[in-house]
């Protein structure tokens, strides 16, 4: 593998790591957690082009559930 490639990838991992092991410490003290944590949204940001944050992925999946339901 392409070691630019494998560094990237490593360190998609440990970021994501990081906000995963942050979500869970923050889970842990709050009853509920309505926004992503900041590092795996910029992880997001760049894996996938046009991320436009947590709350319009949200707000587009209510926008096709609703339809669905509708339909």
């Amino acid at each position: 593998m392409n070691p630019d490639i494998r560094n990237t990838i490593e360190h998609e991992q440990i970021i994501w790591q990081d906000g995963y092991r942050a979500g869970l410490d923050q889970g842990r003290t709050e009853m509920s957690c309505p926004h992503v944590h900041p590092r795996i949204s910029a992880s997001a940001e760049r894996m996938f082009s046009g991320w436009e944050g947590a709350e319009a992925a949200h707000r587009r999946s209510v926008e096709r559930f609703r339809q669905g339901v509708n339909a």
